[in-house]
């Protein structure tokens, strides 16, 4: 919530984000072979998160373990950051 003390840093980060993981099949298709390969390989890091937020889902809230674009944006960030 507000009071939170990364409220701030939260509130100051991008709502969406555009990147390979968001991509779809038919989106790769139309990327030259070098850049889908690039937008692949961050597919493959998003599952590899996934799998890693699956392990340590104990620590997450309810609604969070299940929320699909909350996961994607957490992805985001932490490959921005």
């Amino acid at each position: 919530g507000m009071d939170s003390l990364w409220y701030t840093w939260l509130n100051s980060l991008p709502r969406y984000y555009s990147n390979g993981a968001s991509m779809t099949d038919f989106c790769y298709g139309c990327l030259p072979p070098f850049a889908a390969g690039l937008a692949l390989e961050e597919k493959q890091q998003l599952k590899n998160f996934v799998v890693a937020l699956q392990e340590v889902g104990n620590f997450l809230s309810l609604e969070g373990r299940g929320d699909e674009e909350l996961t994607r944006w957490a992805f985001a960030v932490s490959i921005v950051v």
